[in-house]
């Protein structure tokens, strides 16, 4: 069963709308002028088997419309999602108010490749920046994300965030040892993994010179101490 966006708004919800959200800003005019009513049929299908015990499902809009503004923002799946939870504004374009629960990445993605499927998705995408454009909302520029190349970033990311697990879980067994040391490799090794790097070779290589700078400190500490955990580790 699909959820119904709410159709009244809180007090809350209006004052943020009138005070922080400008009416002539383009997400506001895009949201105005969009009508999303052929979506549902589309992915009418894709919800029959919902068990009604669980969780309700996100409305579908609501997941089309953060998909539209993660492409309309040049963000990534992880990027829209942390924005849309922190942005009124971000909110109110997608169709949420302030006390919905905002959707994380996984739930966007699984939508717009499980849900709808590469075919609808790429279809209904296009139909709506055509529609944008002649209206001139914007320009010639905006192209959704090709369902190949969302595969193949989700296993980039995968080797990323394996790196970086790496990463982290040696610097927690050096906490246990020395926080002073712990502290001073932390911030030389800090490293905030990038969905979609410009340069993903370069992320790569920044990933990898951060673990091993931790892994190097490990090893010498584990060298110095000659197999007695007990030791005061090296870490310099």
């Amino acid at each position: 069963m699909l959820k119904q966006t709410a159709a009244g708004k809180s007090f809350f919800d209006d004052f943020v709308a009138r005070n922080f959200i400008p009416p002539d800003h383009k997400l506001v005019k895009i949201k105005e002028f969009l009508n999303l009513d052929f979506l549902e049929p589309l992915v009418k299908d894709a919800y029959n088997n919902e068990n009604n015990l669980g969780r309700t499902p996100i409305d579908p809009k609501v997941l089309f419309m953060s998909c539209l503004l993660e492409s309309l923002e040049k963000l990534s799946d992880v990027e829209v999602a942390r924005k849309i939870f922190e942005i009124p504004g971000y909110r109110y374009f997608v169709g949420l108010s302030l006390e919905d629960k905002a959707p994380d990445d996984t739930t966007i993605s699984f939508f717009r490749l499980n849900r709808m499927g590469e075919e609808k998705f790429k279809a209904a995408f296009q139909r709506i920046i055509k529609q944008l454009q002649e209206a001139g909302l914007i320009d010639g520029q905006i192209q959704s994300q090709d369902a190949t190349d969302v595969r193949a970033d989700i296993a980039l990311i995968n080797v990323f965030q394996l790196i970086n697990k790496g990463r982290l879980n040696l610097l927690k067994a050096i906490q246990k040892v020395n926080q002073k040391k712990y502290d001073k490799l932390l911030a030389k090794s800090n490293v905030e993994i990038q969905r979609n790097p410009a340069n993903k070779q370069k992320h790569f290589e920044e990933l990898i010179t951060a673990a091993g700078l931790v892994y190097d400190a490990v090893r010498r500490g584990a060298g110095s101490v000659q197999g007695n955990a007990r030791s005061n580790l090296d870490w310099n």
